[in-house]
């Protein structure tokens, strides 16, 4: 079971492809915040979404293990969520594409996905 959050769902389901189709409605967004709860709970994937863009974190547990997406984007940018503007470094933004693979890998594994880099925070 995956249960994703977003600023207007709050959905457990076993279903992975309507979690990716919730995660794509996002797509295009000034900023959303989407979050993957394995089981309802840890780990979790946590996706910042900005038009094509996105930076992901994984959250292992309650015990700080967590990462941060490693992209390569040519600037930094500025989003809005949650009413809040926070600048994201070039150097965690991956191209929406990315997300939604590794969103998909996380729901068939609930494990930090592969398909992408990481940095440890």
């Amino acid at each position: 079971m995956v249960r994703i959050t977003t600023s207007t769902t709050d959905l457990l389901t076993c279903n992975i492809d309507e979690v990716i189709e919730i995660m794509e409605a996002c797509v295009g967004s000034p900023g959303e915040d989407i979050w993957l709860f394995a089981n309802g709970g840890h780990p979790c994937l946590a996706a910042i979404v900005s038009g094509h863009l996105a930076v992901l974190h994984f959250f292992l547990n309650d015990n700080g293990d967590m990462y941060q997406s490693i992209g390569r984007h040519t600037e930094d940018i500025e989003l809005q969520v949650n009413g809040e503007i926070m600048l994201m470094s070039s150097d965690a933004i991956i191209p929406v594409d990315k997300a939604l693979d590794a969103a998909r890998q996380f729901c068939n594994t609930f494990e930090r996905p592969t398909c992408i880099d990481w940095r440890d925070l």
